[in-house]
């Protein structure tokens, strides 16, 4: 597969179409033979992310941030809290395109985004606590039907709220999430709790890229209890992607982990769905796709992945 180098894409303003131009060149060129030729033909794909009645707004309660949006309607509607991974910020897309289907959502950033902290390190539960329970108490919001939506870190971090407060939440969504804790420390209360450390002597390979799998893939089949995450603990539904060419995490074995733990003791509602050929960061179709990335957790390192 060629390698193509690029920063993640992120949709910052859900207000305004993303623009894509579709170009025809004669033969195969290069990037720089594309940008020095003249196409043959070209179209312009305008990609709305939010339906033309969903309102939108800032959270700005207390030290919680992010967006919400709310879709056109009598409500209550059922909730959703939306999540990505470690790369940080705030990414509405996802978030924008679930409330056009009637959902009222809300995208939460947790580091890197405004005022918050800057570093994924210093994530504490009690913030996500926080969060549940403000969107929950929201007169838009039906609290009896919320879910969480997560990716990556955030993935793993929507399981564990999962079983801090099983009464809260009904359903899970997780793209590529690990079985045990890791990737960054919790604490909850100043407790620190236990996990599996990622981030040590990464491999990188001669094109100047960490790949995560082969570096610290090995951790995953770790059998400890002590960062397993005790996932039987929620009461939630469970839907599980994962992607099988994942190169960051063992996501298809760690999803079966998960799965085969829910059964060990009764939970039989989970379901789970695995891509062949699909990396670890999976997103909305129609997005640009990249298998070497640049995030700020790995400074001036890419990240080997296939994404899509």
């Amino acid at each position: 597969m060629n390698q193509v180098k690029a920063t993640i894409l992120t949709v910052r303003d859900v207000q305004k179409p993303l623009k894509m131009v579709f170009s025809v060149h004669q033969g195969a060129l290069t990037k720089q033979e594309i940008d020095k030729s003249d196409a043959m033909t070209s179209c312009q794909l305008n990609r709305r992310f939010l339906s033309y009645h969903v309102k939108t707004y800032d959270v700005s309660n207390g030290r919680l941030r992010g967006t919400v949006c709310i879709p056109t309607g009598k409500g209550p509607f059922p909730g959703i809290i939306d999540m990505y991974g470690v790369s940080g910020g705030l990414k509405p897309s996802r978030a924008a395109l679930l409330s056009s289907y009637g959902f009222v959502t809300y995208a939460l950033p947790y580091f890197a985004y405004g005022d918050l902290v800057k570093y994924v390190g210093d994530v504490d539960l009690r913030y996500f606590e926080e969060a549940l329970k403000w969107f929950s108490s929201q007169e838009y919001v039906d609290s009896s039907r919320i879910a969480l939506v997560g990716t990556s870190l955030g993935a793993m971090l929507s399981i564990v709220m999962a079983t801090y407060w099983p009464d809260m939440i009904h359903a899970v969504v997780s793209y590529n999430a690990p079985h045990h804790r890791t990737m960054t420390p919790l604490t909850y209360y100043g407790r620190a709790l236990p996990y599996i450390n990622n981030n040590e002597n990464p491999v990188v390979d001669k094109d100047g890229a960490i790949n995560y799998l082969k570096s610290f893939g090995c951790k995953f089949f770790d059998k400890s209890e002590l960062t397993a995450i005790q996932i039987e603990k929620a009461k939630a539904g469970f839907l599980f992607i994962a992607g099988e060419d994942d190169q960051i995490i063992p996501s298809v074995y760690c999803t079966s982990m998960l799965t085969d733990r829910l059964n060990q003791h009764g939970h039989r509602n989970h379901r789970t769905l695995v891509y062949p050929g699909t990396g670890h960061l999976i997103d909305p179709g129609l997005l640009p796709v990249t298998n070497i990335t640049k995030n700020p957790f790995n400074g001036d390192y890419f990240t080997l992945d296939v994404c899509l």
